[in-house]
């Protein structure tokens, strides 16, 4: 419903007493009023006067006309807050996400270019720089063209694990514990599709016998491991996770039919943000937390952490609190978890010219891909870099696919290298593009790439990207 501002309903009420001759004096004490001040004007009783009716009545309606401004007034400032909120944290959002490209280009360079002296300078690709219809995750994840996808209601089977759910044991130097305000034992923080809240599963350990406490209190420093079944009555191919634990590892990912019996989706484990697995292993795209398989109806996913909190861990016995100074905690923090279903289309697409001034005398493609361990096996994705217009397929440099890998300039020779990965071209290499098919097995799955760099290098002079 449209509010009406107290500058509106001013205006209205002086329109109306404009039209009525016996109101001329309280019209000219509104009109020299400023925007701010409120309809009505207190008045000295006069004891004397005979009481009016339709005065009373009259300023009985302006009071309700400034009580409806103030409610107004208040809902409007209400709408301009939660719109600053929104805009700082969209903007704080737009900053963490430069700095977090930023950091990425500085890896890419300190750890590509130094595995080798091929390259001088790496450029990370996303998802604005191409055209064409596909999947985007989080700006640097590709899928096929998607035509549907439907995220999947379910139900929490079961967590079990070697620890606690929760933040129970964790004490704060106010004296209290930190789950009183924040319990994070609630499973339904897993579904309730809020990527703050978060789930907590807990591992307390120690070195110190004494503390050691059976059912709560570990003596050994073993990795904090949690297994979530979840389940639907709805059929899904997909699981995205969100997490804070940055050096979660996904060790097993298995889905059933029925519920009765597993099977393994998983080949080797998979870290949440491994960064030497990123440039080491082409074959999944670390960062992207997604995990495909066919049609199932039930998922059973386990994580394992190492990471220790500088938490403090008391136990309360007998009313008295009791800190437990050798006493750590292992945690995994689970923000969300989203199941899917969706419909794809093999789909190409076509980056614009990465280099807009310039020249540069090598360049190579650097890309994970994600195949899916049940996917028959074929050619799924074809990578092409398009040279000063001239289109050439190519495969990553990063990968173990035979084909070639680096196109040089060179002024000497113009015919096939004895490296077969290499091919020159007799000009420089003034203008790239990227040129990426990605082909689906089904209608219902696609492959998937990500983690996309230009890799180059430039002997003199500058470029301009």
């Amino acid at each position: 419903m449209e509010l009406t501002s107290p500058k509106n309903i001013k205006e209205n009420y002086i329109k109306t007493l404009s039209t009525m001759d016996e109101y001329s004096d309280i019209l000219n004490i509104l009109v020299n009023k400023s925007e701010t001040d409120p309809i009505y004007t207190a008045k000295e009783l006069n004891y004397e006067e005979p009481p009016s009716f339709e005065n009373e009545q009259r300023e009985l309606l302006e009071v309700a006309m400034d009580i409806n401004s103030i409610n107004n007034g208040i809902f409007e400032m209400k709408n301009k807050i939660s719109e600053l909120v929104n805009y700082v944290d969209y903007n704080i959002d737009s900053v963490k996400s430069a700095i977090k490209k930023e950091d990425d280009r500085i890896s890419d360079i300190n750890i590509i270019c130094g595995q080798t002296s091929d390259y001088n300078m790496v450029i990370p690709i996303y998802s604005t720089d191409f055209s064409g219809s596909f999947e985007n995750i989080d700006d640097k994840y590709f899928g096929a063209n998607i035509i549907e996808q439907e995220q999947v209601e379910y139900v929490i089977t079961s967590i079990s694990g070697n620890g606690i759910a929760g933040n129970k044991f964790v004490y704060r130097e106010d004296g209290t514990f930190e789950n009183e305000e924040n319990d994070y034992s609630k499973e339904e923080y897993i579904n309730d599709d809020n990527d703050v809240t978060k789930f907590e599963y807990s591992r307390l350990f120690t070195n110190d016998k004494r503390e050691a406490v059976d059912g709560i209190v570990n003596y050994d420093d073993k990795d904090v491991e949690v297994t979530i079944t979840l389940s639907a009555d709805t059929k899904f191919n997909k699981i995205k996770w969100m997490t804070e634990t940055k050096d979660l590892i996904v060790t097993k990912l298995e889905t059933s039919t029925d519920g009765i019996y597993f099977t393994s989706q998983t080949e080797k484990p998979l870290k949440n943000e491994g960064a030497e697995d990123l440039y080491n292993d082409s074959t999944y795209i670390y960062g992207s937390n997604i995990l495909c398989f066919p049609y199932s109806y039930y998922v059973r996913i386990t994580f394992t952490s190492s990471n220790v909190e500088n938490d403090i861990i008391a136990i309360e016995e007998d009313n008295k609190i009791m800190v437990y100074s050798s006493t750590r905690r292992k945690k995994i923090a689970i923000n969300n978890i989203k199941l899917y279903k969706s419909e794809y289309k093999s789909t190409s697409i076509v980056s614009g010219n990465i280099i807009v001034g310039g020249s540069v005398d090598k360049v190579a493609l650097f890309s994970s891909e994600y195949i899916p361990n049940h996917f028959a096996d074929k050619k799924y994705i074809t990578y092409y870099l398009i040279i000063n217009g001239d289109e050439q397929e190519v495969v990553p440099v990063n990968s173990d696919k035979e084909g070639i890998k680096i196109i040089k300039f060179s002024e000497t020779d113009s015919s096939p290298t004895l490296d077969s990965w290499i091919k020159t071209v007799r000009e420089t290499i003034k203008t790239v593009q990227i040129k990426t098919v990605i082909e689906t097995p089904n209608d219902n799955e696609t492959p998937y790439i990500g983690n996309l760099k230009l890799c180059l290098e430039k002997e003199t002079g500058s470029i301009y990207v």
